[in-house]
């Protein structure tokens, strides 16, 4: 069945692959071991583009890497501020190394694509999208609890560099990445951000003493600023630990922009694994939260609700609101042959 299937999504691949565009501009960032970044010269503090090349190198954020003790920042959330919050979301996330996925029910249509990658050893690189139905949702979108494959790591020049169709079987760790925006930030070329940059760094970020900071906070760069300073407080704004670990973030900076202003801006996240308000309340680190930044916080989605278990981890998070839907990069279907494809693969899993 697994061949299959594998067999019908490379067809699909193969139809729209002359005319399919990637759609929205991405800007992401790796882990510390992601292996793409040691003959290309990234770092995981870099904001990145696909290729994979650098859209704004840490150093303009006031970030640091060291190259000989391999130690310095890690930035694992980010964000624009001008996230939309209006209708039903869709969701966009990455997983990190060891995310399994939801195996897909034999008896539903149920579509798993986090499953099917992990599978084949390569999901840590992939961008899936998890619609949550509403009315005007294409046909391709997945229902609560289900997910599919938006973009696969070598569209953005990840590593490995193969098809969702094939297996990786090597033994270098695959590359994570670990942020994610649809969103340029270097509109110039000048290596510069030219729009605000919200961000997390992870808990063994050196910058953090420096910055007045720990990793439970919402940092914020300012075009044109010396280094980055704290926009929200992980404690006092977002009712986090110490010690917690935001690892994903989708913000919406409405009011007096650059600075935090409750009930007005909002967020949803995810914390890393490991993080004391996970382990105190019993929370999965790919459950999504919100906040308003009014000293408190909800969970706003569980990890089954993006078809993922609860030992299961999302590192990444961009959100697009539900009147606008971008066709998957890798699954964009043109013609009705395709649709019949996919049709064949549901009836296959029927039976």
């Amino acid at each position: 069945m697994r061949g299959f299937r594998r067999f019908a999504v490379m067809i699909v691949i193969m139809l729209v692959s002359a005319g399919a565009a990637l759609g929205d501009p991405d800007t992401f960032s790796i882990d510390r071991d992601s292996q793409v970044a040691i003959p290309k010269d990234l770092l995981p503090p870099d904001i990145l583009a696909p290729g994979a090349t650098i859209n704004v190198p840490c150093e303009e954020l006031g970030l640091t890497w060291n190259d000989l003790a391999g130690t310095g920042d890690d930035l694992n959330a980010l964000s624009s501020g001008y996230d939309s919050f209006a209708g039903p979301p869709v969701l966009f996330f990455s997983v990190g190394r060891n995310t399994v996925g939801i195996n897909g029910n034999p008896y539903l249509p149920y579509a798993s694509d986090v499953y099917e990658e992990a599978l084949s050893g390569q999901a840590a690189g992939d961008v899936f999208v998890t619609v949550y139905g509403h009315p005007g949702a294409p046909i391709w979108s997945a229902p609560v609890g289900q997910n599919m494959l938006h973009i696969n790591q070598s569209e953005l020049g990840l590593y490995p560099t193969l098809f969702a169709t094939q297996d990786y079987t090597g033994a270098a760790p695959i590359d994570d990445l670990d942020a994610l925006d649809f969103t340029e930030f270097d509109l110039d070329g000048d290596d510069e951000p030219d729009v605000n940059v919200y961000f997390s760094l992870d808990n063994a970020s050196t910058s953090l003493g420096s910055l007045g900071a720990t990793a439970d906070d919402i940092l914020l760069f300012v075009p044109g600023a010396a280094s980055a300073v704290v926009f929200a407080d992980g404690v006092t704004d977002i009712g986090l630990a110490l010690g917690d670990d935001i690892d994903a973030l989708v913000l919406l900076d409405l009011k007096d922009r650059g600075e935090v202003t409750p009930f007005a801006d909002r967020a949803f996240f995810s914390l890393a694994p490991g993080s004391p308000t996970l382990v105190t309340n019993g929370y999965s680190a790919a459950d999504i939260f919100y906040t308003n930044f009014d000293g408190d916080f909800v969970r706003e989605f569980l990890a089954s609700d993006l078809g993922l278990l609860e030992t299961d981890d999302v590192d990444a998070l961009e959100i697009q609101p539900g009147a606008y839907v971008p066709e998957p990069h890798t699954l964009a279907l043109v013609g009705t042959g395709a649709l019949l494809l996919i049709g064949i693969i549901r009836r296959k899993r029927l039976k």
